[in-house]
């Protein structure tokens, strides 16, 4: 196995298991809540690109102000911003405040996320066991096995909701996962 990650890798990878698991979660349950919504799959349609185009915005941004402002401090808001995102869309808003949200950034549309965290997670990593694609390794098995996990839990925890705002709750578990990434 090597040696140990630094301190701060370690965090780092911890911070996308983190993420990954809440989207993971939110993932599968997103589909659910715009159907309960009755949301048409052209708007649906809609929306999801809203959400990728959101995360691309932040991901631009971040690496163009990133630096400027502070990695971990914007790594820190960004994770607030999920804990918010989460908050909200638990509340079962309207439409157009989930596309509100959508732009963010702050929602992902799969398991694993590709947006701005992402960004600012890759560079810090560069620095930490420089030349090697050890760190790399354990942040993508990080991520893509809690993003299944927080998956299967949206399986279960769905499986036991009725209603018609019944996944917009679900969404809440995002507030934690915001607030541990912060």
């Amino acid at each position: 196995m090597g040696t140990p990650l630094s301190g701060n890798a370690r965090l780092l990878v911890t911070g996308q298991a983190v993420r990954g698991l809440g989207y993971g979660f939110t993932a599968v349950v997103l589909g659910s809540l715009l159907a309960t919504k009755g949301v048409s799959p052209v708007r649906a349609g809609v929306f999801l690109a809203v959400l990728i185009g959101g995360s691309a915005a932040a991901s631009l941004v971040v690496g163009a102000f990133g630096d400027r402002f502070g990695r971990r401090r914007s790594y820190g808001l960004f994770f607030v911003g999920i804990a918010i995102a989460g908050a909200v869309v638990a509340t079962n808003p309207p439409l157009w405040a989930l596309f509100v949200v959508g732009v963010t950034g702050t929602l992902s549309t799969d398991v694993v996320d590709n947006g701005a965290a992402t960004t600012l997670e890759q560079v810090m990593l560069a620095g930490e066991d420089a030349g090697t694609g050890r760190v790399y390794g354990w942040y993508n098995a990080a991520g893509a096995s809690f993003g299944a996990l927080g998956s299967l839990g949206a399986v279960v925890a769905g499986a036991s909701s009725t209603g018609r705002s019944a996944h917009a709750w679900l969404f809440v578990a995002l507030v934690p996962v915001g607030l541990v990434g912060a």
